[in-house]
């Protein structure tokens, strides 16, 4: 996936342009950048630059003036944010909690839109009735016949025989609901998340992550919780490494053993600190996520 043009004399990274805006010279299709597996030998090497104000050329040739950095940067202001929770209350109150779906919606646009890397905003294409539609059917699919099987017992007063059963099915389709509801939901997240045009998707196997669901919800009950590193390692692994931006895969080369330890020290802290370290695991966890997460050569 080319991502832009480079510049066989000067080495600025740049859109696609006759000439390059720095040096001047020539741009042709031997020019193009080349794939995300190349290298720099140096950070110098390639750059990354806006378009030079009334086309005078920036000069970054030999030198860091004007060049941007490849930072993920966030624009917005609480008072903006603010003004639009405050809006989302009052019309989902006025219209019966309906207009909560559009007023998620704009708090993604707001919140995807004031997101830049390399100098373009994140854009998101979600639509209010889309969500609303996904809540009706789990609805349909997942609350009334869990509400069902609860109330079933009482209202019927059955015996125990079969209060276990309605129990256990209950618990069989909380076991297979969430992980599709998990996945479902990154999925759509996914395809409605653009940047430079080029959309996120997701292309893993819900069934896939309804097996790896429900093992390790199992050995989580039967380790007391101790195996919960691994288990959510295992799913955040999936979760990542069957995301695409483009035709570009992430991966995740995280290990759950490298949590356990921390993992380990949180609860034993819990009483000490009124359960106040878990903070500080919680941050440690998503940095260490972060860290060993990648997309194509990138980390």
């Amino acid at each position: 996936m080319n991502i832009g043009v480079l510049c066989p004399h000067c080495g600025l990274m740049q859109m696609n342009r006759p000439a390059c805006k720095s040096c001047g010279a020539p741009l042709s299709d031997s020019a193009l950048a080349p794939s995300p597996s190349f290298t720099p030998s140096t950070p110098q090497e390639i750059r990354y630059a806006p378009d030079p104000p009334d086309g005078h050329p920036l000069p970054l040739k030999g030198g860091s003036e004007g060049a941007v950095a490849a930072r993920l940067s966030f624009h917005g202001k609480g008072g903006e944010l603010f003004g639009i929770y405050l809006i989302n209350i009052f019309l989902s109150l006025i219209t019966l909690g309906i207009y909560y779906f559009w007023g998620k919606v704009k708090i993604r646009n707001y919140l995807f839109s004031r997101m830049e890397f390399w100098q373009e905003r994140f854009v998101y294409h979600g639509t209010g009735k889309e969500l609303l539609v996904g809540f009706l059917k789990a609805l349909v699919l997942f609350f009334i016949p869990l509400y069902s099987l609860n109330a079933a017992p009482a209202l019927l007063e059955t015996g125990l025989m079969f209060q276990a059963v309605a129990t256990g099915l209950a618990y069989g389709i909380v076991m297979v609901f969430v992980p599709l509801a998990m996945v479902g939901a990154r999925r759509y997240r996914l395809s409605r998340t653009s940047w430079r045009g080029i959309r996120f998707s997701f292309r893993g196997v819900s069934w896939d992550f309804v097996k790896i669901f429900g093992l390790g919800s199992i050995l989580s009950t039967l380790t007391l919780g101790l195996y919960f590193p691994f288990f959510d390692a295992k799913r955040y692994d999936f979760m990542v490494s069957h995301s695409y931006f483009g035709n570009q895969k992430f991966g995740f080369s995280g290990r759950g053993k490298d949590l356990f330890r921390p993992f380990l020290l949180a609860i034993l802290l819990t009483l000490p600190t009124l359960g106040l370290y878990w903070f500080w695991y919680w941050a440690k966890r998503q940095r260490y996520y972060w860290e060993h997460t990648t997309c194509g050569p990138v980390r």
